[in-house]
């Protein structure tokens, strides 16, 4: 991995892509169902949301320099954890 080159206000990793691009994805059909895992208010709700994500709460670390990167999934499982406590 190179070193960070300043433009503007970013720091941009020459030799990183910080997007997977896996090409277009066909539609798929979802179907939900009521169910009592994942509640707003209780005990029980707080061990299943943190039991979503790993210990290290899904950083991953890249290169020799070893950068650290946040997947995604994780970040958005963070913000809706927040938004269930809020």
């Amino acid at each position: 991995m190179s070193r960070p080159t300043d433009s503007h206000d970013e720091v941009i990793y020459t030799g990183v892509s910080p997007v997977w691009d896996i090409g277009p994805l066909r539609d798929v059909a979802m179907y939900f169902e009521p169910t009592v895992h994942y509640q707003l208010n209780s005990t029980e709700a707080d061990a299943e949301w943190a039991a979503l994500t790993p210990l290290n709460d899904g950083i991953v670390y890249a290169g020799s320099e070893r950068q650290p990167y946040l997947l995604s999934i994780f970040h958005q499982l963070r913000c809706l954890d927040v938004l269930r406590r809020a």
